[in-house]
């Protein structure tokens, strides 16, 4: 079972993506996987809709939940899981955001960096390509049971903050980590 973390860092499960079947039964099917760049100029493009374009089967809400997560229609090369989620309060905007690794295994510390400096290296070609800039940033946070690591690369191109995510979290009660790598779009 995944961890609870903060709202920076938000959890993605398994996609699915609803079709109309003909009888009427819900079918599934895999989303379109693109290359990194044809997948940022398809979110991008549908920033002026909300990522309404992208969204496809919602996902079950639960108590107090104060927004709602559609699976992505798209995935980018080297990336999983890709979901929508759109806040119920609409100034605060929405996301499409995707795992780019996931383990809970402490010796896993330097695969996952190492798929945090790719994706943040084709980040950083997008935007220099695409006129913007990108930079990074190291923080630590503690929380009230557990410690986060965070790398960041970010860029805004196209009033969206584009960043690809490491976050290590170090759980005080159990001595356990998780690491996450994922890339994020918000506007």
């Amino acid at each position: 079972m995944r961890p609870c973390l903060s709202s920076a860092f938000l959890i993605v499960a398994l996609l699915v993506v609803v079709t109309d079947a003909p009888s009427g039964v819900a079918a599934t099917s895999a989303p379109t996987a693109m290359s990194f760049e044809d997948a940022v100029k398809a979110i991008l493009e549908d920033v002026p809709n909300g990522f309404k374009n992208l969204r496809g089967a919602p996902k079950p809400r639960h108590a107090g939940d104060t927004d709602t997560t559609y699976e992505a229609t798209i995935t980018p090369s080297g990336a999983s899981n890709c979901q929508v989620m759109v806040n119920d309060d609409t100034s605060l905007g929405s996301s499409l955001f995707c795992d780019v690794y996931w383990s809970e295994d402490p010796a896993d510390t330097g695969s996952a960096l190492a798929r945090y400096k790719a994706s943040a290296k084709q980040l950083a070609a997008y935007a220099a390509a695409n006129g913007g800039t990108s930079h990074e940033t190291d923080t630590i946070h503690d929380y009230k049971s557990e410690t986060v690591h965070t790398i960041s690369t970010a860029t805004i191109l196209s009033n969206v903050d584009l960043h690809v995510d490491y976050s290590q979290n170090k759980h005080a009660s159990s001595n356990d980590t998780t690491l996450w790598v994922s890339l994020n779009f918000d506007i």
